[in-house]
């Protein structure tokens, strides 16, 4: 039978829990405010009675507290709830250190200031301390919060140290409360020290928060200046590159570098995107002709793709080598039949030097137009539309004809003006030619051979079928050669058997050493003869074997003179489809000459040797000056020369071009330039004097730690020793897919992911959708402000849906895509988290895989690589859908954040017209605060020396918004150096979405605060409406929706609180929604928590509220609870960085932790064979790779066909399985299996915790009875906390509903568990245990061993021990479990005197009479015994008794 409350909690938490039913969450909220109010008053009063008491000796303190607690009406009310408690200590606590720290804070500034005059106390050591102390302000504002917290100290509240009350570390607590009452003078004393350990722990308190803030800070905002260089030593390194920097976005570089870096990447995407699009419609195209194949005159689709080919190349290869270059451009377009008018008319400068730039300018759509190419009669294009138009057919064949030549001529197009993008750099006049004249023809070469599949261990190497091709070709040719030479028929020499034999031979040599290459650059060593070091391999010389690789580099692969003869692209395999090789161009030429932008923009950002200013009467830029009229140096100077390591001396010096070194300059300077930890040197990026010059910073030295970041140079240890290897396919790549299967490949974690999304959208006001919020999503049918870029009269909803999902489907029009570059360009989409995550993990674990040739001969080796094609065709729609779920919602906040700026900056006179007047503060109505807000609002093409900004007003608008999207909402791209490398871990799953929560969700707060703080009444009003939307979705809803629930299904909060007890251990903290009950009355749930984006940062925050609460419970001060609450939290928020990955803890618990999981189910029974216990271990670590889908789809069907779990029984609701689709899956809480596992741990940690006092013990050593009583101590501490656990645990399931006889039928089935200790659970009392006659014996056994080897006699220590022991155990005995402390006050005084040790003589040999030591031996011997009556009172062991009578004999 169950225990009543007042019988399992007491009468007092009985009655205190009814108060608690009777009170409301926000009543008690309110209560615990005014509550807090009042006791500010009261603790002046009362300190200056402690002050009296000190004093007079009196007691005028604690009438004072009863007098301002019997005024208090709302005491109880904020006593009855948690929140009431929280509110009390906020308030009463807050005011006042509020107060101390803007008092201290002025003091603080006030000494500065007077540091400064000169005027400053030169006595006072605390005043010159103060002020060189960098943080002057902050260390005066925590010393003037600790005072103010001081006055207002309370020991309900409590401290931090409080927390180790009760444990081994108790004597450092220097801050825990002593709350043992006195009188009179005592007492003041004692409530005083407590004011003073208050304001010492509140210190250490506001510290650590500001500390916090910091770590918090760093990931949000980049260092002005960057990192110049690293400090001295290893280790610091890494401390600055991985935590100082590294966990920011910008890492070691200043912003504007940052952003620049970025700009630069999101344009390349966009390009690569743009050319995606083209050849999806080249699909569709092909798509209308292939159905009309049998009566076209094409063969099939190959041969319209060969022909495609034809037109956007018809000189591959090396047949271009033999044309001059001026003959080129009419070749081209005579055999394409594609004619480009405007390439005549193209204008270049050329310089002295031997540079060539093209200096023509370029319209919105780029040098060339499409208008600007025409068909030829008669020509390859030509004949291929008649040919098309005749396949399909009449007027249809007519529309698909020009739909062709649309395709066909938007790809050259495409194509052409990356060439002239790259001809607009500074290029060697030769090859400046070269590039021009193959404009209409130029196409990178893609080879199958080099072409790197998805599978890790295999790069997809020539097949049979290309070798037999290439050996038919070389055969061929050479009889030709042959017959030619001995001028006979072909036919002759190929009747010839050995001859022939004999070519095939040479031919087969040949292919094969060619297939010895592993790029393109090898090629040349095989023409030369050098295959056989390619295949043996070359001495590995230090730039071979570096650690160091560069993800950003130059990459002139499209530039470089390499290309094959037919003979060569037969062998390697070259790629003639049409849509590989346009798209594989684009992108090489849109990273190349992005690439280079960046990199010219970095030159001039990182070259600014001083200061500068806009000049107001000139408008033009200025150097700064200082006081005495030179110009300020600039400290963020980061690239150094003009490519000569004398031009970087002269620069790093601050000299003029001109100027002439001296030789210590000189030495000195190559000095600091060599050092690794300063300088690094950008390398020319070819050998091809073609090349040199190519990129602005050839030559140039840049800062270490800036070289490293703008390149993104990482150590390739995977990649340079089979450890690395081993790492990276045993652990990295089992990651990787376990990790995609749980994700990409769920459909129910793409549902999750599409709702979960949405928060960050509600975060940002769209959960208020006021001022033009709710116009802007809405269509214009429905009364919508039309979101008119999209230009389709649909709003932001509807452009959403079209842009994300008519990406993945390829239905995007043609306004819908330029929109979606858009976004690409601005940063904005294609940045979701878990996928950026994986697509650079799975980067990591198949780079610069290679395979021997030989291995790909096989017919299942080739089926395997054509499998893995298609797959990664299926693969790549089930992750375009997971980034199109993210697209969705950050096109919604980015069209919000602009239209509703676009509205704002209308309402206070910014249009197209003026907008560059008030970046530049030249428009009258528009005051300063709008100005710097403008200024400040966009990051990418803005120049802040002039205020101008690179791009038209539309354009301004898409980076403002985009700027604010790209930081209050996570985006991969701005995860620092250390969030990515962390992706390398065994441990943690997608460690960069916490990152990106931490940094966001404090970035929507600062800017809500600049909002407030503008002074721009529209923008106020936003950063009002962000303030509370982002509580609303991060804390509100949450806790308002668990409100809801509770109400709705009648569930109190001690049944919430023993839920928490029950559930698995991740979902302990979570926000937890009841739903109703199953048919044995037990609770069921939905963890919200899975689906909350934002739960990162309420996860925490529920933290301590669940352990204050439980402290309100326990009646432990707030504080203690606050710090256990903090410790728990800390780790909640380490556990994405901490806890194994999906595969790794597979792994671990089928291997180290020898079949246990850690939340304590069983992969295989102890009692199974080692054969069975590796097929289930097996099976195990095989369930990681599983879809997350699949355990939820399988439940769904137990649940349509009425089928219990097999291996628990558990019955499956359809009700409650279909939420599950959605992410929110309905749990069903079970006290009894959840007491199976926690009683299997109780049994386990209790027994551990009594061995805290036996086994120090016991090891065969000498020991104090001191050492026996501070073990015995010690181990009843760990011992009672374990009981409290389960004693909790037990009232858990009796708050569930499970009845007493099953709690107590699990305890008794537990091994080692006695019915004492049972029964003392049941009743929720503690009993200290009493040693056992083990240890009693063998303690004396050990004494008595060691006194014969050591020829002493000490006396038993355990005898000695015994009174403490026994005091200890009378004291605790019958402590209330859930609401009592164990005592050990005046332990010591209880230990009998420790006695001299005495040298025991041999008992054959005669002996004098010590005098001494009759002096101190007592005369009552009994002659029964022989012993003194203390004696046989504490001797028990017979051979301490049996030493006694041998000294008392001699005696």
């Amino acid at each position: 039978m169950a225990l009543t409350e007042a019988q399992a909690f007491g009468p007092t938490i009985s009655a205190k829990r009814k108060k608690e039913e009777e009170t409301g969450f926000i009543e008690s909220a309110l209560a615990g405010v005014a509550t807090g109010l009042i006791n500010i008053p009261k603790g002046f009063v009362s300190l200056g009675a402690e002050l009296f008491d000190l004093v007079g000796n009196t007691d005028a303190a604690g009438s004072v507290e009863k007098f301002f607690d019997d005024l208090n009406p709302f005491d109880d009310e904020a006593e009855a709830r948690t929140s009431g408690r929280i509110t009390q200590a906020l308030t009463q606590i807050g005011i006042p250190a509020f107060q101390g720290a803007k008092i201290g804070m002025t003091l603080a500034k006030k000494a500065v200031d007077a540091r400064k005059a000169g005027t400053y106390a030169s006595l006072s050591r605390f005043g010159k301390v103060i002020n060189n102390v960098k943080n002057s302000q902050l260390a005066m504002g925590i010393g003037g919060a600790a005072a103010g917290e001081a006055v207002v100290s309370d020991e309900e509240i409590g401290t931090l140290g409080d927390m180790l009350r009760g444990t081994s570390l108790e004597p450092f607590a220097i801050t825990m409360m002593n709350t043992e009452e006195k009188e009179g003078r005592q007492e003041a004393f004692r409530r005083l020290s407590n004011r003073l350990k208050f304001a010492v722990d509140g210190s250490l308190f506001n510290l650590g928060i500001a500390g916090a803030g910091k770590g918090v800070a760093a990931l949000r905002r980049p260092a002005k200046y960057g990192l110049q260089r690293y400090a001295e030593g290893d280790l610091k390194e890494v401390y600055e590159k991985y935590l100082k920097f590294g966990l920011g976005k910008a890492g070691m570089l200043d912003e504007a570098t940052f952003e620049a870096k970025r700009a630069g990447l999101d344009a390349a995407e966009a390009a690569k995107f743009e050319a995606g699009q083209r050849v999806e419609k080249l699909f569709d195209a092909v798509r209308k002709v292939v159905p009309q194949i049998e009566t076209s005159v094409f063969k099939n689709e190959e041969g319209i793709l060969k022909e495609i080919q034809d037109v956007m190349q018809p000189l591959p290869g090396k047949k271009i080598d033999t044309i001059k270059p001026e003959n080129l451009p009419d070749m081209i377009e005579a055999k394409s039949g594609l004619k480009n008018t405007a390439r005549k008319f193209l204008k270049f400068d050329e310089s002295k030097e031997g540079f060539r730039k093209l200096i023509s300018r370029e319209g919105p759509d780029g040098l060339f137009t499409t208008k600007d190419y025409e068909v030829v009669t008669g020509g390859k294009m030509d004949n291929l539309l008649k040919n098309i138009q005749k396949s399909v057919g009449g007027k249809r064949g007519k529309e698909v004809a020009d739909e062709f030549k649309t395709i066909i001529v938007e790809m050259r197009t495409g194509v052409d003006n990356l060439t002239g993008k790259i001809l607009q750099k500074n290029l060697k006049k030769d090859l400046s030619k070269q590039l021009q004249s193959e404009i209409g023809n130029y196409l990178t070469a893609d080879y199958r051979h080099f072409d790197q599949s998805i599978f890790p261990f295999f790069r997809n190497a020539a097949a049979k079928v290309q070798k037999e091709e290439a050996l038919k070709y070389y055969v061929n040719k050479e009889v030709k050669k042959e017959a030619l030479k001995k001028n006979v028929k072909p036919e002759v020499l190929k009747a010839d058997v050995k001859f022939m034999n004999g070519l095939r031979k040479d031919g087969e040599s040949i292919i094969a050493r060619y297939l010895t290459a592993k790029n393109i650059d090898d090629i040349d060593a095989i023409r030369a003869g050098q295959a056989q070091e390619l295949i043996v391999g070359k001495p590995k010389t230090k730039l071979d074997a570096k650690l160091e690789d560069q993800v950003i580099k130059v990459n002139p692969e499209v530039l470089r003179d390499k290309k094959l003869n037919e003979f060569e692209e037969i062998i390697f395999g070259r790629i003639k489809d049409p849509k590989h090789t346009y798209l594989s161009s684009i992108t090489k030429m849109a990273t190349l000459n992005h690439t280079l932008e960046f990199m010219d923009d970095v030159g001039k950002l990182g070259s600014q040797r001083v200061l500068t200013k806009l000049d107001p009467a000139t408008n033009k830029l200025v150097p700064q000056l200082d006081a005495a009229g030179k110009e300020i140096r600039n400290p963020g100077q980061y690239v150094f020369g003009d490519g000569t390591e004398e031009g970087a001396i002269k620069d790093l010096l601050g000299l003029k071009p001109d100027a002439v070194l001296s030789p210590e300059q000189l030495a000195n300077g190559t000095a600091i330039l060599n050092d690794p930890k300063q300088f690094k040197r950008v390398e020319p990026i070819s050998k091809s004097i073609k090349l040199l010059g190519l990129s602005p910073l050839e030559g140039k030295y840049l800062r270490a730690p800036f070289y490293d970041d703008i390149f993104e140079t990482t150590v390739q240890f995977l990649n340079t020793n089979k450890i690395g290897a081993v790492y990276k396919y045993g652990v990295l790549a089992p990651k990787a897919i376990s990790q995609v299967t749980k994700t990409i490949l769920s459909p129910i974690t793409h549902a999750r992911n599409l709702i979960s999304a949405g928060a960050f959208a509600a975060a940002n006001g769209a959960i208020i959708p006021t001022g033009g919020d709710f116009s802007s999503l809405l269509p214009k049918t429905l009364g919508g402000k039309v979101f008119e870029t999209a230009g389709t009269g649909q709003g932001l909803l509807e452009t959403a849906k079209r842009l994300s999902y008519g990406r993945v489907r390829g239905t995007l029009t043609k306004a819908d895509a330029a929109l979606y570059k858009r976004l690409l360009r601005a940063g904005v989409v294609q940045t979701q988290l878990q996928a950026g995550e994986l697509k650079r993990l799975g980067l990591d674990f198949y780079k610069n895989a290679f395979v021997d040739p030989a291995k790909t001969e096989t017919k299942a080796f080739r089926g395997l690589i054509d499998g893995f094609r298609k797959g990664k065709k299926v693969y790549s729609k089930f992750q375009d859908a997971y980034v199109a779920e993210d697209d969705f919602w950050k096109t919604i906040t980015w069209g919000l954040e602009r239209n509703r700026y676009e509205g704002i900056f209308s309402k206070n006179g910014i249009t197209a017209n003026n907008f560059q007047d008030a970046l530049q503060g030249k428009l009258k109505n528009v005051n300063d605060n709008l100005t710097g807000y403008l200024r400040k609002g966009v990051k990418r093409n803005f120049d802040t020396a002039t205020n101008v900004y690179k791009g038209t007003y539309e354009e301004f608008l898409d980076e403002f918004a985009a700027n604010l999207s790209r930081n209050l909402v996570p985006n991969y791209s701005y995860v620092g150096r250390t969030g990515q490398a962390l992706r390398l871990s065994p441990f943690g799953n997608f460690i960069a979405f916490p990152l990106e929560i931490l940094r966001t969700g404090s970035n929507i707060i600062e800017q809500a605060i600049k909002e407030r703080a503008s002074g721009i009444p529209e923008i106020m009003r936003l950063g009002n409406k962000r303030l509370l939307s982002f509580g609303l979705t991060v804390g509100g809803i949450p806790k308002i929706t668990q409100e809801a629930f509770k109400a709705m299904h009648d569930v109190s909060n001690e049944e919430m609180e023993a839920l928490r007890r029950t559930v698995p251990e991740w979902s302990k903290n979570s926000t937890l929604l009841p739903m109703g009950r199953d048919k044995n009355g037990y609770l069921k749930y939905v963890d919200f928590s899975y689906s909350n984006a934002y739960d990162t940062l309420l996860r925490p925050f529920n933290t301590v509220f669940n352990k204050i609460s439980q402290g309100d419970n326990d009646e432990t001060s707030l504080k203690e609870a606050l710090g256990e609450g903090l410790q728990e939290s800390a780790a909640e928020l380490l556990k994405p960085f901490t806890d194994e990955s999906i595969f790794t803890e597979a792994l671990v618990d089928s291997t180290i932790r020898r079949g246990i999981g850690r939340d304590g189910r069983r992969v295989w029974s102890q009692a199974d064979d080692p054969f069975i216990k590796i097929v289930k271990g097996i099976g195990h670590v095989s369930k990681s790779f599983e879809p997350g889908s699949y355990s939820q789809l399988k439940r769904l069907g137990n649940s349509l066909l009425g089928r219990a779990d097999p291996k628990y029984g558990a019955e499956y609701d359809l009700f409650d399985e279909l939420p599950g689709l959605a992410g929110f899956g309905i749990k069903q809480s079970n006290p009894e299996r959840s007491l199976i596992y926690k009683t299997s741990k109780f049994s386990s940690d209790l027994k551990k915790s009594e061995n805290l006092f036996t086994t120090p013990l016991l090891r065969g050593g000498r020991v104090n009875p001191k050492d026996i009583v501070n073990n015995y101590q010690y181990s009843e501490i760990r011992r009672f906390g374990v009981l409290k656990e389960m004693a909790k645990d037990i009232e858990a399931m009796r708050e569930l509903g499970m009845p007493d006889f099953k709690i107590r039928k699990e305890l008794e089935k537990r091994k080692g568990l006695s019915k004492e200790v049972v029964s003392n659970l049941m009743l929720g009392r503690y009993k200290p245990k009493r040693p056992s006659d083990f240890f009693i014996s063998r303690t004396a056994e050990i004494n008595r061993d060691l006194n014969k080897k050591e020829g002493k006699a000490v006396a038993n220590p355990y005898i000695k021990a015994l009174p403490a022991l026994n005091d200890i155990i009378q004291k605790n005995s019958r402590i209330d479990l859930l609401n009592g402390d164990l005592s050990f006050e005046d332990v010591e005084s209880k230990l009998t005197p420790r006695e001299s040790i005495i040298p025991t003589p041999p008992l054959t040999t005669p002996t004098s009479i010590d005098p001494s030591l009759v002096s101190r031996t007592p005369n009552t011997i009994s002659p029964q015994s022989g012993l003194t009556r203390t004696q046989e009172a504490l001797l028990s062991d017979p051979f301490d008794r049996f030493i006694a009578q041998q000294r008392n004999k001699i005696i």
